[in-house]
Order: structure tokens, then C-alpha cells, then sequence
């Protein structure tokens, strides 16, 4: 079994922070678009564990801060509850083809629409209107159906360690 690398990872999330930012600003539905940062965020933090999650998610929310328009620390903070919710995940939960991507997806959409929540209430109570709109359920849905995908794709790349998540 090889050993895992998180600059690796860190990379790619990195590079996926900034296309998301820059070329895949068209795609949306309603507005609203698909967070492919923080789906493979889920996907890293459940292979590397907490301390990588935690690392990877802080750098992955630093770029998204710095390009999009949250203020800076928003979308780190999150991004490190993330990285590190999902790394208490490793080792601990099979990880099917369809099932916990899906999972995965709908808990950490919901996990970062709560501390959004309270991020706004606390610092931004003119934006909290956002926070709870309809756009919210679209983002879930989105979510719940690339989970598997991306999932897959990275599988594919032989970006996980299957004896230790038992990924089919």
C-alpha cells in the first residue's frame, strides 16, 4: 500500500478552489452554484483524517476567501469544521459507491448552511436572507447527485486508500 501524500491533496484542492472561482462561474442552476471544493474537501478529509483535513480545508477556504467576495476567514473557518468532521470519519464508515457519497454530501452542505448561519448572525445580519432561501435545497440536491460522481472519478485516479475506507 503506498503512502499518502496531503500535499497531493492540498494541490488539487487548491487548483479546484480557483477553477471554481474563475472558469466554472457559468455553471449554475438558479444562481446557484455547485460546491465542487468542499465535496472534495469531504472526500480528503475522510482519507487523510483530522489534522490534514483541518490543514487542507484551512488553505482550500483561504483561496476561496481571497477570490470570491466573504470576507476573509469566512469560508475558512467552515472549511476547517469540515476537513475536520469528516476526518473523525476515517476509518470508521464504509464507503460505498452511492449511499455515504450522497451521505457525505447532504451532511456537509447542511454542516456548512448552519455555520453560515451562525457566521451571519454574528457578523453579517444584513446577509442572513441568503443564508435561508430556497437556493439552499437546490444546493443540496446538487450536491447529493456530483457526491457519487466525484467520488468515482477520484477513485478512478487512485486518490484513496482503499483498505483502510473499504471503498467498493
Amino acid at each position: 500500500m503506498r503512502k499518502k501524500n496531503p500535499f497531493i491533496y492540498a494541490v488539487i484542492l487548491l487548483v479546484c478552489a480557483l477553477l471554481q472561482n474563475s472558469v466554472f462561474t457559468s455553471l449554475h442552476i438558479a444562481e446557484i452554484r455547485p460546491d465542487f471544493t468542499l465535496l472534495l474537501l469531504v472526500f480528503f478529509a475522510h482519507q487523510l483524517g483530522t489534522m490534514e483535513g483541518k490543514i487542507i480545508g484551512f488553505l482550500a477556504g483561504l483561496m476561496m476567501d481571497m477570490l470570491g467576495m466573504a470576507p476573509l476567514g469566512f469560508h475558512s473557518l467552515i472549511y476547517t469544521v469540515i476537513g475536520h468532521l469528516f476526518g473523525l470519519t476515517r476509518g470508521k464508515v464504509y464507503v460505498d459507491s452511492l449511499t455515504i457519497p450522497v451521505i457525505f454530501a447532504i451532511a456537509a452542505t447542511l454542516i456548512t448552511i448552519v455555520t453560515s448561519f451562525i457566521i451571519s448572525i454574528a457578523f453579517l445580519p444584513l446577509r442572513l436572507s441568503s443564508v435561508l432561501s430556497i437556493g439552499v435545497l437546490i444546493q443540496i440536491g446538487m450536491h447529493a447527485v456530483l457526491a457519487p460522481f466525484i467520488f468515482a472519478l477520484l477513485r478512478v485516479f487512485k486518490l484513496c486508500s482503499e483498505h483502510e475506507t473499504q471503498m467498493l
